[in-house]
Order: structure tokens, then C-alpha cells, then sequence
């Protein structure tokens, strides 16, 4: 795997064969996708005969759920999706939140690739959707953080991420970064929680002089 590609560090608890199978799993998916997961192959990668997976991991499902679950929770806990300082001002945590996009995005495609693969596969695995869940809500956690939005504000945020990410990993388009950030601004304007420039919006001034 190239050097630039950038991997996610997975906190993985339980023994150290565990964690390097794991390790191997995650290398794999964002080198070859699901299909190149097989036992043979992550034994390989981790550099661990392959009793060790069927040892830890009673089926090749056990290990990619695991491995899954993982992956989601590397991606949430990023230091590039925390939320920035607090008193910033509006301006500012847009401008943070647009550059989330075009500093990680093309940068890290190859792990974006992997992760919205693995979004893809549960949509038709129950088993597999509350790790999905935990890790959209997670963002959207962030992202009503960051901008001090309203949480179905956050998500139509998050919704325009991921149509511009899937356009990008699948044709390569950028979106020019001022229009992209027009889109952004619209959409937290017309939130009635949030503060924008640094004043509360028509919406939160009525219900303060309400009270």
C-alpha cells in the first residue's frame, strides 16, 4: 500500500493477535475492498498463521463485522472531525467545516472509498446498520457541534458531504470551494437555532424576547 494512503488507527481491545488481524482487515479493505477479505489474506497481511483468524474469529462475518465496527468508530474519533474553538464565529466554523472537506476528502479518498462500501453492504445487513448508525450520527454529532446547529441541520449538512464525496470518488469532480461553501452558509442560515456572524437568528431572537 502506498505510503500516502491514509489509514484509520482502529482502537481494537482484547489480545494483540486480535488487534494485528483486525489491523490486516482494515489494510485490506482500503487496498482491495470487501471482496479481497478472505482468511488466507489477512492472515498474510498480519503476518499470523491462519489459525490464528479462525482461532479469534469464528467466520470470515465475525472478523468484518468486527473489523466494520471499528473502522466506523476510527473514522469518528479523527482528529480532523473535531470540532474547533467554541467562540470562533459563524464565518469561521463554516470556513472549518469546508475545509474538513478539502483537506481529508481527496487526500484520504481511498479510505472514503472503503467507507462508504462498507455504508453500501449495510443497507442490506441488519446486523451491520447499528455500526453504520453509530458512525452517521457520531458525524452528525460533529457537525451540529462545529456549526452550533440544530441536529436536522447538521444532517442535511452531512447530506451534501456525502453527495459531493460520492461524486468525487466516483469522477473525480471537486466542487469549486467558494460554491461549495455558499451551499453550506445557505443551509445553516436557514436553521432557526443556529447563530449566524455572530448573531442569533430572527427565529432564536423572538422566542428570547418571548420569554
Amino acid at each position: 500500500m502506498p505510503e500516502d494512503v491514509f489509514v484509520p488507527k482502529v482502537e481494537v481491545r482484547g489480545p494483540e493477535r486480535r488487534r494485528k488481524l483486525i489491523e490486516a482487515t482494515v489494510r485490506l479493505l482500503i487496498r482491495d475492498g470487501v471482496a479481497g477479505v478472505n482468511h488466507r489474506s489477512v492472515s498474510a497481511e498480519a503476518g499470523l498463521p491462519i489459525s490464528a483468524t479462525t482461532y479469534y474469529f469464528s467466520n470470515l462475518d465475525a472478523l468484518l463485522t468486527a473489523t466494520f465496527r471499528a473502522l466506523f468508530e476510527a473514522f469518528i474519533l479523527d482528529p480532523a472531525n473535531r470540532s474547533r474553538a467554541a467562540e470562533e464565529s459563524m464565518d469561521d466554523r463554516i470556513e472549518n467545516v469546508v475545509s474538513a472537506f478539502f483537506d481529508t476528502v481527496p487526500a484520504r479518498s481511498e479510505s472514503y472509498r472503503i467507507l462508504y462500501e462498507l455504508q453500501l453492504a449495510a443497507s442490506r445487513r441488519a446486523d451491520w446498520r447499528g455500526h453504520s448508525s453509530i458512525y452517521w450520527e457520531g458525524l452528525v454529532q460533529r457537525v451540529e457541534n462545529s456549526l452550533r446547529v440544530s441536529s436536522d441541520t447538521a444532517r442535511a449538512v452531512m447530506a451534501l458531504f456525502d453527495g459531493y464525496i460520492v461524486s468525487f470518488l466516483s469522477t473525480g469532480f471537486v466542487p469549486p470551494r467558494d460554491q461549495f461553501r455558499s451551499l453550506i452558509a445557505a443551509i445553516v442560515h436557514s436553521d432557526g437555532v443556529a447563530e449566524v456572524a455572530g448573531h442569533a437568528s430572527p427565529a432564536v431572537e423572538i422566542r428570547a424576547a418571548q420569554g
